[in-house]
């Protein structure tokens, strides 16, 4: 059984130096999940020209964080860090301050659970 909810949206500015756009959605299902067996992620665009989306769904409340780093290691920044609600949707945008193209890395980190891949940001 599923209930929808509300939707809800807020804007966050001045987050690190970042725009954050966080959209909520509410999902709610009868049966218990842990955070191995479902967690809705999506990056796009691949390759990006002016910003970077992360989408994403965790069945179950956790501190959560999104890394950019440059090709060398460096953490470039820090675009989300906070306590995500189990079955509420997470949209977050990183817009890059600098005008150098290239590959960067991200590191999302849902509870103890990570997951990390390439982007290529073209100037």
């Amino acid at each position: 059984m599923s209930v929808a909810g509300s939707l809800t949206s807020i804007t966050l500015s001045n987050c690190n130096n970042a725009l954050a756009v966080i959209s909520e959605e509410i999902i709610t299902e009868s049966k218990e999940t842990t955070l191995d067996e479902y967690s809705d992620l999506k990056v796009y665009p691949n390759p990006f020209t002016d910003r970077l989306r992360f989408e994403f769904v965790s069945p179950v409340n956790v501190n959560a964080f999104i890394d950019i780093f440059d090709i060398t290691g460096r953490l470039v920044r820090n675009i989300f860090e906070g306590r995500i609600e189990g079955g509420v949707y997470y949209d977050v945008e990183f817009k890059p301050e600098t005008s150098v193209g290239g590959i960067y890395i991200y590191r999302i980190t849902l509870g103890e659970k990570v997951y990390n891949g390439k982007v290529v940001y073209k100037e």
